[in-house]
């Protein structure tokens, strides 16, 4: 860098030496000078020159994740003009986590996909073939049936795969209830004789069956051709459970806790929470889902069409095996934890077995 160190004589310190360190004491001070004046200019380029680049790489960096919260954008975008809400859904979720909840974007999306789900359900007009038993028309979509690995509660029959409902089909707003399964029945098997409000309870699949054929024989609504009341399918259930959402809540929401402390379950189902749960309760009285569907997360735990078997991967208009012991049940109970009530949950029963934990939901499906 041109700065200059006086050499030292050799020999010692002797007088010459003095003599010639006083002399030259003037240039040695100057090139002192010197050597903190280049110290400092490398110092201040070394500064100066790393900063440039730092600033050029936040400019980059912030580039990089702009790019990539449009991506997500698009892709909400595109899920939701491809009407698969489930996947909207999704994409939504990995949106929120780059920005926040008060980003203006995920707002945005947030909004067109609650509008999407909205009217997605509004198509066909509600149905009530009994006094009181109200069912919403759901429309055909596709959805991820199953829990993820991580799930609070997850079991090992929850491998996640891609299911498409191929057709629309109408499901109960409510639990089926004491009163209207007097009005088919004329009688009244449930254990807890609460009211005419509370979901019929102690009915095997075999008595829901009978149920449903009298109601295909007897019902004052016409139906629409090719379509009979039954058992929603395990896949059918779960699609309308989740009304869009891929959370163990349909509130798109977690488990706070998997066994009876549960916050958020306890806003949209009746489980055994803190052990306070004797019986079941009077149906609709719990938040509903994105589609206007009630206790789908407890009260009574729901029977479903299928035999009760393994997923095989993904599918279209899943029906279960064809033959089996077990027929599927699905929702969970007032009598249970918080992981038996998710979405995904499945539990199996008997064909024949009542208890005051089984009930049903009635269903409008096309004919197999």
């Amino acid at each position: 860098m041109g700065c200059h160190f006086p050499e030292r004589e050799q020999g010692g310190c002797n007088e010459g030496y003095q003599v010639s360190a006083m002399k030259n004491s003037g240039s040695r001070f100057g090139g002192l000078c010197m050597v903190r004046l280049c110290v400092c200019l490398g110092m201040l380029l070394a500064i100066a020159f790393p900063f440039r680049g730092h600033a050029e790489t936040e400019e980059q960096i912030k580039a990089l994740e702009n790019q990539l919260v449009e991506m997500r954008v698009a892709a909400v975008r595109k899920a939701l003009a491809e009407k698969n809400l489930a996947d909207a859904q999704a994409k939504l979720k990995e949106l929120q986590k780059l920005v926040g909840d008060e980003d203006a974007r995920y707002k945005e999306m947030a909004g067109l996909l609650h509008a999407a789900s909205e009217s997605a359900v509004s198509r066909q007009p509600d149905m009530e073939p009994v006094p009181g038993l109200k069912m919403k028309w759901l429309p055909p979509g596709t959805f991820r049936m199953g829990s993820p690995i991580g799930e609070r509660g997850r079991t090992m029959s929850e491998k996640v795969h891609q299911v498409t409902i191929s057709r629309g089909f109408w499901i109960g707003v409510y639990e089926v209830t004491q009163g209207q399964w007097k009005a088919v029945m004329k009688s009244n098997p449930s254990h807890f004789k609460s009211g005419d409000d509370y979901p019929v309870e102690n009915v095997s699949w075999n008595d829901v069956k009978q149920f449903c054929e009298r109601l295909n024989e007897t019902a004052s609504v016409p139906r629409p051709a090719g379509y009979v009341f039954d058992l929603p399918t395990e896949a059918q259930w779960e699609y309308a459970s989740r009304a869009g959402t891929d959370t163990a809540l349909n509130s798109g929401k977690d488990l706070s806790d998997e066994k009876f402390n549960c916050e958020n379950l306890n806003e949209v189902g009746w489980y055994d929470y803190k052990h306070e749960n004797s019986s079941t309760h009077p149906v609709g009285k719990k938040r509903p889902n994105a589609w206007g569907l009630y206790d789908m997360h407890g009260n009574v735990c729901e029977w479903c069409r299928d035999w009760w078997g393994v997923y095989l991967g993904d599918a279209i208009d899943p029906k279960g095996p064809k033959t089996g012991s077990m027929r599927g049940a699905r929702g969970g109970s007032w009598g249970n934890s918080a992981q038996i009530c998710r979405s995904a949950y499945r539990s199996n029963r008997l064909p024949d077995q009542r208890t005051f934990f089984l009930g049903f939901r009635l269903a409008l499906v096309p004919q197999d």
